[in-house]
């Protein structure tokens, strides 16, 4: 039961994770009509609030502890490691790396986890549960365990065999699209600076209402205005391929010195919950470490929930926000920051 509660989670973080977009009609090859019944689209959305209602009921067990799901999962995972890097946890579980030396710290002041110098690499700290942490994650998954075992309780045998097999199978299957994935080198080309611009006038107008001619320019002239003083030397632009049609992009663009700004973030709805976000996410982050920018920000919706926990997931935190009645319909901007 418990390797079933965590291999819940996973499930559900992706879907969390990658329903999003962030700020851009076109003739160019991307993936706006990917073939898909519309009806199996549907059901699969369905399916996916579904679950998460269902996993809210175990989320309450973890909840009522005291500690929040990213922490249950990070001393989930130690106890089965036995001992492991901050940097292997965090590669694992797809956190970013400052987030998640925060919560080690933590997690070291309340005497759940210790760190030692590793034996083969003096310039690695092996973390391990100590006692009080492994009861302490002794305690969590018997209280998760519980909840899945109520949960599974009215079922019979062969439909729990059932459920566990199509469970198999999703993972399966999933895990072969995420392999599709390719980031491909940005070449500054007009081609690519139209998709950039198009593919998002073309999401923000379908999924959020954003149709007046004010935040057509100023989406216009940012993307102009990123590709013509593109610095390669300080910026980045990622292009996310799924079988050679573009479909997503991120960038980092310098702000000040030693401040990165993260614009023009999307991925197609299609491709919504199956990693390609955390994948441009991440590249993105890491990026900003190896240039040794001190912090990054973002502008963002309020409505965008799903971008949101994902931004959250990563450390950023809201230290703006205002209303803004420009782009069509009403919308709260909220500016997030990540210290690096």
């Amino acid at each position: 039961m418990r390797g079933f509660f965590m291999s819940c989670y996973k499930i559900v973080d992706i879907v969390h994770q990658n329903d999003y977009h962030e700020s851009g009609q076109s003739q160019l090859l991307w993936r706006d009509n990917m073939g898909f019944d519309q009806d199996m689209v549907a059901d699969i959305r369905q399916f996916n609030r579904f679950y998460t209602d269902i996993l809210g009921l175990i989320d309450q067990d973890i909840l009522d502890s005291g500690f929040s799901l990213t922490e249950a999962r990070i001393l989930y995972e130690l106890s089965l490691a036995g001992e492991a890097t901050a940097n292997q946890i965090a590669s694992q579980l797809r956190l970013d790396k400052s987030y998640m030396s925060r919560m080690v710290a933590g997690f070291v002041r309340a005497g759940l986890v210790t760190r030692r110098v590793s034996d083969q690499d003096n310039r690695a700290l092996l973390l391990e549960l100590t006692e009080k942490g492994k009861k302490t994650m002794a305690e969590l998954s018997e209280r998760s365990n519980l909840q899945v075992k109520t949960l599974l309780a009215p079922l019979k045998e062969e439909e729990r065999q059932e459920l566990k097999a199509s469970m198999q199978t999703i993972q399966g299957l999933l895990k072969q699209s995420t392999e599709r994935f390719q980031l491909r080198r940005f070449e500054n080309t007009p081609l690519e600076g139209a998709f950039i611009l198009q593919k998002q006038l073309e999401i923000y107008e379908r999924e959020n209402g954003f149709i007046s001619d004010v935040w057509k320019t100023f989406l216009s002239d940012s993307v102009t205005e990123m590709l013509k003083n593109y610095k390669p030397e300080r910026e980045r632009v990622w292009l996310l391929e799924v079988d050679g049609v573009l479909s997503g992009c991120i960038a980092i663009v310098q702000a000040a010195e030693e401040t990165a700004q993260l614009r023009f973030f999307f991925v197609d709805s299609g491709l919504r919950g199956f990693g390609a976000g955390e994948l441009l996410i991440s590249s993105a982050l890491l990026y900003c470490r190896e240039k040794q920018y001190r912090s990054v920000f973002l502008w963002t919706c309020a409505d965008l929930k799903a971008a949101r926990h994902l931004y959250a997931k990563h450390g950023f935190v809201i230290t703006e926000s205002h209303e803004n009645q420009d782009w069509g319909v009403p919308a709260i901007e909220e500016r997030w920051e990540l210290k690096l």
